[in-house]
């Protein structure tokens, strides 16, 4: 398998977005400092996968598709605590993420966030 210790940005394709994916790049990519994607099929688990083995990622960014049940739409507050315990998202933009709370997002306001969306 290819490796990709210094790949530092990704965006994903549209629907490529999968824990399998998620998982892969968090043991591969290690320097990844930005992430951006819309849809797919995913838990909070590939996510937190991401936050926990991707110590520079500085940049997160994702957008759920509205038209998607709850049921599909589960991402919560999980992977911001994630993101909250490492303390380097300075970027955060999720869109249409209907179970994140206040609570994930006070998790994060320990991070040098600049922008938040």
């Amino acid at each position: 398998m290819c490796t990709f210790e210094n790949y530092q940005q990704n965006e994903l394709p549209r629907y490529f977005a999968t824990d399998a994916v998620f998982f892969s790049i968090a043991q591969h990519c290690h320097e990844l400092e930005s992430i951006s994607f819309e849809f797919g099929t995913f838990t909070d688990a590939g996510l937190v996968a991401l936050a926990e083995n991707c110590p520079v990622l500085s940049s997160f960014e994702m957008e759920l598709d509205e038209n998607e049940g709850e049921e599909e739409n589960n991402i919560t507050d999980a992977f911001l605590f994630a993101f909250a315990a490492h303390r380097k998202l300075e970027r955060l933009v999720l869109d249409n993420c209907i179970n994140i709370t206040d609570a994930g997002i006070s998790a994060v306001a320990c991070c040098p966030l600049c922008a938040l969306t």
